[in-house]
């Protein structure tokens, strides 16, 4: 044991002994000394700025996502979603169990008012049907080229049309004054009020036509970035032909049915039978409505997911998943309402030329009236539901909810949503009346260069077979260049809601945008200013009551 311990002596002392020189060494290198208070000096304003670059970072937090936060309360308005279902298997029922077997009979039918020839000349009429497959193909090119344009443009269409109208009037007021005519300069007075009254408003408006411009870009930039809404805005409308195909046989086979075949007293009454074709016709339109405003809500999804910086290549199946299942029942909703208005639009204005053909001018003119109140009411409610379709798309939110924050919008901004609705519609007009123009072109085209309408003009007449297509070729191209258009038309109405409500976002995921929108809204505009002045005065006015709490607290 005292060996072991004499042992560990040496040991215990050695350390000592190894830390003397270490104490020492101080003397044999004097420059450490001056060194390391340099080094320390320098290491303690890197400590010290390694906390301002944490300060200047921290702001940056990330944005939580909002996009369809509602769709938490799943399948809201879920009611009218079955109710629509349902009117499309009742329409398929009509179609298959009337319709499809009153067809095989249909030209049995026939014989009784239409001889076998023209019969045969009207099977050879369905060649005719190749025209209006051109005009689509057509006018979906056509409506491409002019999205690209309005990007390209947009700001230049609002004041070419702008400055058209001055001209034009100004130009006639002009030419009637000097136009040596007595009546001359009567007439020149409405053309110089006009052109006076255009120039005031381009004068008032030209920041809102910058904003309008900007929110025109944004729209037209996610359509073509996002070009598979395009197609599906296509493959909606080809969805929508063949129901009205169906629907139509359904329509057929009801009618025979009723006419020909129902020996009951009801089928003869009136009224019954307004009934049945109003309720057809609602379905009819109440379909056209759904399948329309499912592209609407699809679109404004996506505007959104590109909005938070969340568009992927998977944003339009997400956003159509969500309009045909969680929003579904707020969609078939909204449409429900324009299909119900429209329906008592068409059905009134049948009445009206009921009334017209039998002279009785009290109930043709009361019917007039009631024709354009319905009409104001339609246009009024789709405005109306195109807001709220936005904030479904947006939010997920319900009908009714998606309405409240349309009134709101309404009641705090309503000047800015005409304005803006009112410019990037009116480029989109300008696009439609091209379209509808170069459709009808087309359909005169293949009318005399191709033999496709010889079996209509042998049914009917040439002058009434070329007038017929070509009012079809207009209408096809205003209808077709409207569905495509009406996505420009929703992704416009999606950035104007999401600039007032979510600006925060835009400036994270785009920059350039976020830039130009606020330079307009602040400088131009001068919303901001406007609105830090209430802040202002509310934070004025909070002061007395903080300086009389603080005396009850004294």
């Amino acid at each position: 044991m005292a060996d072991e311990a004499g042992e560990t002596e040496p040991l215990v002392a050695e350390t000592p002994a190894e830390e003397t020189p270490a104490e020492e060494t101080p003397a044999e290198t004097p420059e450490e000394p001056v060194a390391a208070p340099v080094a320390a000096e320098e290491a303690a304003p890197a400590e010290e700025a390694a906390p301002a670059k944490d300060e200047k970072e921290a702001p940056k937090t990330e944005l939580k996502s909002f996009v369809g936060e509602g769709d938490s309360c799943h399948f809201p308005d879920w009611i009218f979603s079955i109710a629509w279902i349902s009117s499309i298997i009742i329409v398929i029922y009509l179609a298959w169990d009337y319709g499809f077997p009153s067809l095989e009979n249909l030209e049995s039918l026939m014989a009784n008012y239409v001889d076998e020839e023209e019969i045969d000349e009207l099977e050879t009429a369905t060649k005719v049907l190749y025209i209006p497959l051109y005009c689509i193909g057509i006018v979906s090119a056509g409506s491409i080229v002019w999205i690209i344009i309005m990007l390209l443009c947009g700001k230049l269409l609002m004041w070419s049309f702008l400055i058209a109208i001055i001209g034009g009037s100004g130009y006639a007021a002009v030419a009637l004054y000097l136009g040596g005519s007595p009546t001359g300069s009567y007439l020149a007075m409405p053309f110089a009020i006009i052109c006076v009254f255009m120039c005031m408003y381009a004068y008032m408006i030209s920041a809102r036509i910058a904003f309008a411009s900007v929110t025109l870009n944004i729209a037209t930039h996610v359509i073509l970035e996002y070009f598979s809404l395009l197609f599906m805005a296509l493959i909606m409308i080809a969805v929508t032909a063949v129901y009205l195909i169906v629907w139509f046989v359904g329509l057929i086979g009801l009618y025979i049915y009723l006419t020909y075949e129902c020996d009951d007293d009801e089928c003869s009454g009136a009224t019954n039978t307004l009934i049945i074709y109003f309720i057809m016709l609602l379905f009819f339109f109440w379909t056209a409505e759904v399948l329309k405003n499912i592209v609407v809500v699809t679109t404004v999804g996506v505007v959104a997911l590109w909005w938070t910086g969340q568009g992927t290549m998977l944003a339009v199946p997400m956003s159509f998943c969500r309009a045909t299942t969680w929003n579904l029942g707020a969609i078939c909703f909204g449409s429900l309402l324009i299909a119900i208005v429209t329906t008592c639009v068409a059905i009134i204005g049948f009445l009206e030329t009921q009334a017209k053909k039998s002279g009785n001018k009290i109930a043709e003119y009361a019917l007039m009236c009631l024709g354009c109140l319905m009409k104001c009411l339609e246009e009024c409610i789709k405005y109306m539901t195109a807001y709220a379709f936005c904030f479904v798309g947006i939010y997920g939110h319900s009908f009714m909810k998606a309405g409240y924050e349309v009134l709101v919008c309404i009641a705090t901004d309503l000047p800015l949503l005409i304005t803006n609705d009112g410019l990037v519609g009116t480029v989109v007009m300008m696009g439609q009346l091209i379209m509808a123009a170069g459709s009808a072109y087309t359909a005169n085209y293949l009318f005399e260069y191709k033999d496709w309408a010889d079996g209509l003009e042998a049914a009917t007449s040439e002058d009434d077979a070329q007038s017929n297509l070509v009012l079809m070729g207009a209408s096809i191209g205003w209808g077709v260049s409207g569905i495509l258009f009406g996505l420009i038309t929703a992704g416009n109405k999606a950035a104007l809601i999401l600039w007032k409500e979510k600006p925060e976002y835009l400036k994270e995921s785009h920059p350039a945008f976020y830039e130009e929108l606020d330079y307009i809204w602040t400088v131009s505009m001068g919303r901001v200013k406007a609105e830090a002045a209430a802040a202002s005065d509310g934070e004025k006015a909070d002061e007395p009551a903080a300086a009389e709490e603080g005396k009850e607290e004294a």
